[in-house]
């Protein structure tokens, strides 16, 4: 039975982010951000210093293309690469103490964008889409817990 709704989740969850970030461009345009470097810095934002690998993961994105988002947000006085003090082999992607406000803009942006989104849908319809998404979150949770343990 899962192998019949496998092909119409994996394309929701193509579809879904591109037509957020589509729909969402108007909202940051006079930002000068694009939406990998905007999820990219509230990823900072929510797990702290991060290397460049985990920001991958975390993007979906290869190391290669994460780096030179990393390189433009630098150049922008965003972010900073930190190396360890204790292991100069590791270094971590850090804000940088101004763009606190930075992104407390881009949140309030965002969440007006969502909210803009949502306006007129009925309150039953958004219930069953955040519980839809939590239990979406809760399946990979357990399944990420079992796929350890192997």
């Amino acid at each position: 039975m899962a192998e019949n709704y496998a092909r119409t989740i994996i394309g929701l969850l193509y579809l879904i982010p591109k037509k957020v970030e589509r729909s969402s461009r108007f909202h940051f345009e006079n930002v000068g951000l694009t939406f990998p470097q905007l999820t990219l810095l509230f990823l900072i934002q929510q797990y702290g210093p991060l290397r460049i690998t985990e920001l991958s993961r975390k993007l979906d994105l290869p190391n290669s293309t994460v780096s030179g988002i990393v390189d433009r947000l630098e150049k922008e006085g965003l972010v900073v690469r930190k190396r360890d003090d204790v292991d100069r082999r590791v270094v971590t992607v850090q804000l940088t103490e101004n763009v606190d406000h930075i992104i407390s803009d881009l949140q309030a942006k965002l969440e007006g964008f969502f909210q803009e989104v949502f306006e007129h849908v009925p309150e039953e319809d958004l219930l069953e889409i955040v519980r839809g998404l939590q239990k979406l979150n809760d399946i990979f949770d357990q399944y990420s817990t079992l796929a350890e343990e192997f």
